[in-house]
């Protein structure tokens, strides 16, 4: 049998050598791209909380950008660090999921805070609270001695 020769072989495996291994993997990696900066998240925040406080102040993802482009012109921000319209249409959806959650976290602690005042209250005064059935009878039956 004749050895196969470098030519041969890469025509029957046209892959490269090393291609399996995982730092040449470039599938599904998520660091590839740029980020939102900070900065630029801090003025997306600082405009959909300002839309959030006042719904005629409210502005679209696109007018984000706008504003995102005019601060870039005043030297503000850079260029280059503004992101597309997905992107922060993306963001926007995101920092609404976060905010709903956020609010709905205090609602249950405070709800749960009234619980445990009540308990504690429940605790500390058991004649006030007592069983409101018996407080029903007492009140009846007091009634009905005040009418004989």
């Amino acid at each position: 049998m004749d050895e196969l020769t470098d030519d041969a072989i890469n025509n029957l495996f046209p892959l490269k050598l090393g291609w399996a291994l995982k730092n040449n993997q470039i599938l599904d990696r998520r660091d590839v791209g740029k980020r939102m900066s900070s900065q630029i998240r801090e003025y997306l925040e600082e405009f959909f909380l300002a839309g959030n406080a006042n719904k005629t102040d409210r502005i679209s993802a696109t007018q984000m950008v706008k504003e995102l482009d005019k601060l870039a012109i005043e030297d503000k921000i850079e260029s280059n660090d503004i992101s597309g319209i997905p992107t922060v249409e993306k963001w926007i959806t995101r920092y609404t999921q976060a905010l709903r959650h956020e609010v709905a976290a205090e609602k249950q602690n405070i709800v749960g805070n009234n619980n445990e005042e009540r308990s504690d209250n429940l605790v500390d005064n058991p004649d006030q609270s007592g069983n409101s059935d018996q407080n029903i009878q007492e009140s009846r039956s007091s009634s009905n001695i005040e009418k004989r």
